[in-house]
């Protein structure tokens, strides 16, 4: 490994106790973060062909599917979660060739599945999508919240574009998102300040039901093309707000509503006591 970047990084493992019907159900998620993971041209930066070039390696641990962290265009003011184009690889880690042959030496030589991030709380101020909204040109004027969505449907707002991004990635051949941000979506309609972090404007009601919307769609999608699509979300919130984003047997959420890593790492025993004391409602989910 000698002048290559390369790091350990989180694994979760799935397992329920039941006999899988999905390719997720048992299996072992490893999370890459690509700036770090691993360098195939000596530039310091780690790369999509780098992340190509471990997959035996990924595969001998026994992995099933790779989570990456963002690898899209980006000033990279937010560790690439300010995103300026959700539609291209950013050229630090290389093209959507590279991508496209990774996904594929992944997924048809190793078994293994893709998952990305995500992140439809926010964009980079360099987005096309914010420099259009700021000076209020046609759709894009409702595309971020200064005052009200673009309508309603069925009393819901209506999303910009449709989820048209997870279809772009789906066609790819991704086979699952982890959701950034998720509770930090909605705001309070009065904009009220926070008496303390996140009481306010945190995984308000408007939130959960986006979750739906969202498994909703992936699984329609699945369904027409016969695949089984995962759909994660990041719920840094206490243990019975996480537990809300299962959803219900009438209108699922997320799969797998993951914690905060940093609050297991850091022995937050509350965050992961609560946790285990919750785990028989959601298994009844």
């Amino acid at each position: 490994m000698a002048g290559h970047v390369f790091s350990a990084l989180s694994v979760l493992v799935l397992a329920s106790g039941i006999l899988a019907e999905k390719w997720w159900e048992n299996t072992v998620i490893y999370q890459v973060y690509p700036l770090s993971f691993y360098d195939s041209n000596g530039d310091g930066i780690g790369d999509l062909r780098g992340i190509e070039e471990k997959a035996s390696y990924l595969s001998e641990l026994g992995v099933g599917a790779v989570w990456l962290n963002p690898f899209y265009k980006s000033p990279k003011v937010d560790n690439g979660y300010d995103i300026s184009d959700f539609r291209d690889i950013d050229p630090q880690y290389g093209t959507m060739d590279d991508f496209e042959r990774m996904l594929r030496t992944f997924r048809d030589k190793y078994g293994i599945e893709i998952i990305i991030d995500f992140v439809p709380n926010h964009t980079s101020d360099q987005h096309e999508w914010f420099k259009k909204s700021v000076k209020k040109e046609g759709k894009y004027t409702d595309y971020y919240i200064w005052k009200d969505p673009i309508g309603w449907e069925n009393g819901k707002p209506i999303p910009p574009n449709k989820w048209d991004l997870f279809q772009f990635w789906l066609e790819k051949g991704v086979k699952g998102f982890r959701i950034d941000a998720v509770p930090f979506i909605f705001e309070d309609e009065d904009l009220t300040d926070e008496a303390f972090y996140g009481e306010e404007t945190q995984s308000l009601p408007e939130a959960y039901e986006l979750v739906e919307d969202m498994r909703a769609f992936v699984d329609e999608y699945g369904e027409e093309h016969n695949v089984d699509i995962m759909l994660m979300t990041e719920a840094c919130v206490k243990p019975d707000m996480v537990l809300k984003y299962f959803g219900t047997p009438e209108s699922p959420g997320a799969h797998i509503p993951s914690i905060s890593c940093s609050s297991l790492i850091s022995g937050n025993k509350r965050t992961l006591v609560g946790l285990i004391t919750l785990l028989p409602a959601i298994w009844e989910v």
